[in-house]
């Protein structure tokens, strides 16, 4: 546990020295949450390269995010949307100040998983995680445009967008790179709620009801296939970062945005794990026992 509050410290001056909240006071300051969501993946000592590329990969995504959702203009989100497509520091120089700030420190946490890598020759795999997260920003331009062209796609298409604006595939990608070593008032696209509502004419608790049990059946289809894997071919241990993955998106978003809009429970729970955790020693092990 000492370890995990040592590294959250290590985290925490890399955020300052970023100083991100300052020059954008629009962006969601949330590394705490974001290092929680890891722990979350995974906890275990020999992860911690994974749970180092892990958090300054999402915290990255959700600058970005924030950015399409709620402060770039089209014509801004299109000049960083081919700057990410070229994947190269001299794109930069096309940006707004901003927007270069963001794109700069992208670029340089990469080479940093790349040089973290490095020992056991497996910088390349960072590609793999470049790849999905162009994908992922893609997906967040598709979103703009429907907002700025005012427009409420079908469920399908949102759906089909979704699964890249959740950045749950290029996340699992990046999980794996260290292992083995308010939203409309905010002016996000249309939920899926919204979609869901206008294409089929139904009430919002019934949106509400039918979304619900899209995500039972998802967690079905996905508990089904980790026990249908040959665990021979590929491990148990990637699966389970997955599985994990998934458990701490629900209990995060579940029955409202604790990401976005932070509530005491959220809070407290991160509180009780990284600043008042329950440490465990050999003397409570005996109390366990004697129990």
């Amino acid at each position: 546990m000492m370890c995990l509050l040592k590294k959250r410290r290590i985290y925490r001056r890399w955020w300052k020295e970023l100083e991100i909240v300052k020059i954008l006071p629009y962006v969601r300051d949330r590394l705490a949450e974001v290092y929680y969501w890891n722990l979350g993946v995974y906890f275990e000592p020999q992860y911690s390269i994974a749970r180092k590329i892990s958090t300054k990969n999402l915290y990255m995504l959700s600058l970005i995010d924030d950015t399409y959702d709620i402060y770039g203009t089209l014509d801004e989100l299109t000049l960083f949307t081919e700057a990410i497509e070229r994947w190269n520091i001299d794109a930069s120089e096309q940006l707004p100040s901003y927007m270069k700030i963001i794109y700069c420190g992208l670029l340089d946490v990469y080479d940093e998983f790349e040089k973290d890598l490095a020992d056991e020759n497996k910088s390349f795999l960072v590609n793999y995680s470049i790849i999905e997260t162009k994908k992922v920003v893609m997906a967040y331009f598709q979103e703009a445009k429907w907002y700025y062209d005012k427009t409420k796609p079908k469920m399908e298409q949102y759906m089909k967008n979704g699964i890249s604006t959740s950045a749950y595939v290029e996340i699992a990608a990046t999980s794996w790179l260290g292992m083995g070593k308010e939203e409309q008032k905010r002016g996000d696209a249309p939920f899926g709620v919204e979609c869901y509502m206008k294409e089929y004419g139904v009430t919002k608790e019934e949106a509400h009801i039918k979304i619900r049990n899209i995500i039972e059946n998802s967690w079905k289809d996905l508990n089904e296939e980790y026990f249908k894997v040959n665990g021979a071919i590929i491990p148990r241990g990637l699966l389970m970062c997955i599985i994990n993955l998934m458990r701490v998106v629900e209990f995060t978003y579940k029955d409202e945005d604790d990401y976005t809009f932070f509530k005491n429970n959220l809070k407290d729970v991160i509180s009780r794990i990284l600043i008042d955790p329950i440490i465990w020693t050999d003397d409570n092990q005996k109390r366990k026992r004697k129990n």
